[in-house]
C-alpha cells in the first residue's frame, strides 16, 4: 500500500505490512503515472472513483487500484467535499502465492498466468496491462461438473452420460462466467469490506453451476428426448426438479442483485422518462396473470407527461416486484389499482394498491427483510399462487428506490390491503 501527494511524491509505503522507503513509480514501472491520473480525473464535490488495472514489473504481474482520497463533512447539514490530489494505491502481486489461493477458491484448477495458450480444452480469459500494454491470459484447466454429478444422479439413466458428453463443449462456454467472476474479486482490491461480497458470489457461483447442469438433465426427461420414461411419476418428478431449479436459479440472482445494491456497485444510468409510461409498461406484463386469475387490473395515469429523471430499468424492476406481489397475494375477484400522481412540485408517485388480505404491523417489519416471508396458507391466491418467492422482491425494490433517491412508503392494513408508494424526485 502506498500513498501519493499531487506530485506523486511518497507520503508512505508499505509492503507485507512492513513500512518500507519505496517509490512506487520505480517499483511497477510504466502504467502506474497513468492510472493515478485517471484516479485523480473526477469531477469536484463527487465521491471518487477507483482506477483499477494490471502492471507488470519484471516476469510478475501485480493487481493494482488506485483511488483519490477525500474527506467528507456536514456545515448545516449540507455535505462538503474537501477534495485533494493525494492517492492511496493497493497492489497485490499475482505470484505463487496468489494464484493457487485464487484458483481453490474459484475453483480454477491449475490456474496460471501465460502467453498466448494452446489446446482446445484451456479454458482462458485475457487481459492487458494497464494503459493497453502488453497481452496475458488467465488460463486453467476447467472441471466439467458432470464427472461430480454422474454419481448422484438416478441408477439406471445411461442416457444422461451420453448427454453429458454431448453437452460438455457448453461447459467450457460457462467457464467465461467463472472468469467473470475473478474479475469482481479483482474489483474489490480496494475495498474495506470485501469479504461478505466475495462469500456472496462464491456462494452463489458455486450453486448456480450445478443447478443448470440439473435443470439441462431434468428438462431432457421432461421431454423424453431418448425416448419414453416408463411411469408417469417420472414426468411428475422431471417438472417438480425443474421449478424447483428455476426457483433455485431465481433466488441466485436475486441474491446478487442484493449485493450489488448494498455494496453500492448497482449500475444506475438516470435518463429522462415519462412515469406514466414505465407504469403502463410494467402493468402489461402481470396483466395476463391478472386475468387468469379474475382480478381488476385498474391504470390511472396523471394528466400530461409525468417526466422524472431515473433509471428506466432499475424503475422496471421495482414496478415489477410491486405488481407481481399485488397480483400474487390479491384474491380471485379481487382489484389491483395503479396511479400516478404529482407529489409536490418535485416529486411524482407512483403507486400501486391492492384488496388483498393485508399485513399486521409485525408483518410488514418482517416482509421488508431480506429473505422475509409470511404464511400465506389462508389466503386462496388462485392460479399460480402457490409459486414460491425469494423474500428479497420487497427489499430489492426499496433499496432501488433509495438509490434512485426516493421515498419507498409500505402501508397495509390486516384484512383490507396493502398500498405501496414510490415518490421519485423529478431530477436526480
Amino acid at each position: 500500500m502506498h500513498v501519493l501527494d499531487g506530485k506523486n511524491t511518497v507520503v508512505f509505503s508499505s509492503v507485507d505490512g512492513e513500512r518500507v522507503d519505496a517509490d512506487p513509480l520505480q517499483r511497477y514501472e510504466t502504467g502506474l503515472a497513468r492510472l493515478l491520473a485517471d484516479a485523480r480525473n473526477v469531477e469536484p464535490a463527487t465521491a471518487p472513483i477507483p482506477a483499477t488495472g494490471f502492471l507488470r514489473k519484471g516476469g510478475t504481474y501485480y493487481l493494482v487500484s488506485a483511488i483519490r482520497m477525500t474527506t467528507y463533512f456536514e456545515v448545516d447539514d449540507k455535505e462538503i467535499d474537501l477534495g485533494t490530489d493525494h492517492v492511496m494505491v493497493f497492489a497485490e502481486a499475482l505470484d505463487a502465492e496468489f494464484l493457487p489461493a485464487t484458483a481453490d477458491g474459484y475453483m480454477l484448477p491449475n490456474l496460471a498466468i501465460i502467453g498466448q495458450p494452446q489446446g482446445l480444452w484451456i479454458a482462458r480469459h485475457g487481459f492487458e496491462t494497464y494503459g493497453g500494454g502488453e497481452q496475458a491470459f488467465f488460463a486453467w484447466d476447467p472441471d466439467l461438473p458432470g464427472s461430480v454429478l454422474l454419481p448422484k444422479l438416478m441408477l439406471g439413466l445411461g442416457a444422461v452420460f451420453i448427454l453429458m458428453l454431448l453437452v460438455a463443449r457448453n461447459f467450457v462456454r460457462r467457464a467465461a462466467d467463472v472468469a467473470q467472476s475473478l474479475e469482481d474479486a479483482r474489483r474489490q482490491a480496494e475495498r474495506a469490506n470485501r469479504a461478505k461480497s466475495e462469500f456472496v458470489r462464491t456462494v452463489t457461483h458455486e450453486v448456480r453451476t450445478p443447478v443448470n447442469a440439473i435443470l439441462g438433465f431434468a428438462q431432457v426427461l421432461q421431454r423424453e428426448m431418448f425416448g419414453p420414461l416408463g411411469s408417469p411419476k417420472y414426468a411428475e418428478y422431471a417438472d417438480d426438479i425443474v421449478q424447483a431449479g428455476d426457483y433455485m436459479l431465481d433466488l441466485v440472482g436475486d441474491l446478487l442483485d442484493l449485493e450489488r445494491i448494498e455494496s453500492g456497485k448497482a449500475s444506475l444510468s438516470p435518463e429522462v422518462m415519462d412515469a406514466n409510461e414505465a407504469l403502463a409498461s410494467a402493468v402489461s406484463y402481470v396483466e395476463p396473470m391478472a386475468t387468469d386469475k379474475g382480478l381488476v387490473l385498474a391504470l390511472q395515469p396523471m394528466e400530461g407527461v409525468a417526466e422524472i429523471r431515473s433509471d428506466p430499468r432499475a424503475l422496471h424492476q421495482i414496478l415489477l416486484n410491486l405488481l407481481s406481489n399485488a397480483v400474487k397475494f390479491t384474491p380471485p375477484g379481487g382489484e389491483v389499482a395503479c396511479r400516478t400522481f404529482a407529489k409536490g412540485s418535485d416529486a411524482i408517485a407512483i403507486q400501486v394498491a391492492d384488496t388483498g388480505p393485508g399485513l399486521s404491523a409485525a408483518q410488514i417489519e418482517k416482509v421488508l427483510q431480506p429473505f422475509g416471508q409470511i404464511d400465506s396458507a389462508q389466503v386462496d391466491l388462485g392460479k399460480g399462487g402457490k409459486k414460491r418467492g425469494s423474500g428479497l422482491g420487497l427489499p430489492i425494490a426499496r433499496r432501488l428506490t433509495e438509490a434512485l433517491g426516493g421515498v419507498f412508503d409500505f402501508a397495509s392494513i390486516l384484512g383490507r390491503g396493502t398500498t405501496v408508494t414510490l415518490i421519485l424526485p423529478v431530477d436526480r
